[in-house]
């Protein structure tokens, strides 16, 4: 199984990704980034599971902690700003 990472995982381009890689099922989302669109970004999170994720900043990254402990999701290790895209950018695959 071979790791992938999403930048901007909540856009129409990450979404069809998303898709795509859920259709294909040899690919593990390993990292994910999304701006500020925290509601869709959990239930990605949620669903996929991945190592990393990367929000705009600190509010979006509590929110997206408080939507996941609401549903009972695992809690991935959330980066913010420039250093949350370079860690999934460089996050090993």
């Amino acid at each position: 199984m071979k790791g992938i990472a999403i930048l901007g995982s909540t856009g129409s381009i990450g979404c069809n990704t998303l898709k795509v890689i859920e259709h294909l099922g040899e690919h593990r989302v390993v990292a994910m980034a999304a701006g500020r669109n925290m509601s869709l970004f959990a239930e990605q999170v949620a669903r996929f599971q991945p190592d990393l994720v990367s929000c705009e900043n600190e509010q979006c990254a509590d929110e997206l902690r408080e939507i996941l402990r609401q549903q009972n999701a695992p809690i991935p290790t959330i980066r913010t700003n420039d250093e949350g895209l370079n860690a999934v950018a460089d996050h090993p695959l």
